[in-house]
């Protein structure tokens, strides 16, 4: 049986050792979206009706798979909103509606560490023809061109913000 409920702790301690408010609808799903991201196949469960933040639950977790005991539900918050008491209790629910914690318009944190994008390399220069200098400078000029721009991206995504 799978227990995350440390997970969700820590969760919670993190945001308030960042000073986020976890009070009301928005405080528990705060701790909903951190713990989801830190819980293999971990999701938020898509609410759109009754006690919810950004159209999902308050206190709930949802994973991508079942676990071994056929578990994907998974209340994680006992009194969402006020005590935030962690917990890790599952069901088997097929309707659950499982939503990723990195999409967009989901809580972030400036101080959370996100994945790496993976980077693609650059598309191989092809080698010049013996002999032929023009062909050859320009490959060159093509080579440093790129490494100019990946140094750029580089440096733009290091000072990249998130809010």
């Amino acid at each position: 049986m799978s227990d995350y409920t440390a997970t969700v702790a820590q969760a919670k301690a993190d945001l308030q050792a960042h000073g986020v408010d976890l009070s009301g609808s928005d405080g528990a799903f705060n701790i909903c979206v951190l713990a989801a991201r830190r819980i293999p196949g971990g999701g938020v469960k898509g609410k759109p009706v009754g006690t919810n933040s950004h159209g999902c639950s308050i206190k709930s977790v949802v994973l991508k798979s079942p676990d071994e005991d056929g578990n994907n539900d998974f209340e994680v918050l006992i009194s969402p909103g006020t005590l935030n008491t962690p917990e890790w209790k599952g069901f088997a629910n097929a309707g659950a509606i499982w939503i990723d914690p990195r999409a967009a318009g989901m809580p972030s944190w400036i101080w959370e560490t996100p994945a790496p994008v993976p980077v693609p390399p650059p598309d191989p220069v092809p080698p010049p023809a013996p002999g032929d200098l023009l062909a050859i400078l320009s490959s060159i000029d093509r080579s440093i061109a790129s490494i100019h721009s990946l140094m750029a991206e580089i440096a733009t995504d290091g000072l990249k913000v998130r809010s």
